[in-house]
């Protein structure tokens, strides 16, 4: 039986990429199809002004964005160790938004499973997918990981000056990729210990 990967989910703005997030939360509140936001896939099928949306598009389009130092290298470096990155992000499920992301993600050869848009329950969604491990930068969410589930929330405090990294149970914070890719080393190296253990174990 083969044996199932461990899955990471890994919020997008300000966590991997410099991408101001105010921006998206502010386009996902614009009614362009009576009461529905552009979550919605339908509203491809409605009256809206696109060219005026694309004058929008370019105070933020993705592609002008970068990712954070060092994350694509720890990205593909989890990936190499047989992780399955999901990235999931509120940016909205709107047609030029996950074409332009995923543009990103190919231009900057990002290694990854999934690619999640429009997501409004983070910890549902992680939930309902086996997620093990969350990334994101919105200590409030990685607060109710913590305390609502079995998942273990990785805070990235990107200013450094929030918490101390002993101050939530449960969590893990990290002020940098490189701090990830230690976290999961450790983690690795861990698993494997245990495992020499119990092999050394069954063997007297």
């Amino acid at each position: 039986m083969k044996e199932q990967k461990e899955i990471i989910g890994i919020d997008l703005d300000q966590t991997f990429l410099t991408c101001n997030s105010k921006l998206y939360r502010f386009l996902n509140t614009l009614n362009y199809n009576k009461g529905k936001n552009l979550n919605y896939f339908e509203i491809k099928n409605k009256n809206y002004k696109l060219g005026q949306i694309n004058k929008i598009f370019k105070l933020f389009n993705p592609q002008m964005y970068v990712a954070l130092e060092g994350a694509v290298d720890v990205i593909n470096y989890l990936h190499e160790i047989g992780k399955d990155v999901h990235f999931i992000s509120n940016r909205p499920k709107f047609k030029p938004i996950i074409k332009m992301t995923a543009q990103w993600f190919k231009l900057n050869n990002v290694k990854f499973e999934k690619l999640v848009l429009g997501c409004k329950n983070k910890i549902e969604y992680a939930k309902n997918n086996n997620i093990l491990y969350f990334i994101d930068n919105d200590f409030s969410l990685c607060q109710n990981f913590a305390k609502q589930t079995n998942i273990t929330p990785i805070f990235y405090d990107l200013n450094e000056n929030i918490l101390s990294k002993d101050s939530e149970q449960n969590m893990i914070v990290s002020s940098s990729w490189k701090d990830i890719q230690e976290i999961f080393m450790n983690i690795s190296s861990s698993k494997m210990d245990k495992q020499n253990l119990d092999e050394n174990q069954f063997e007297i």
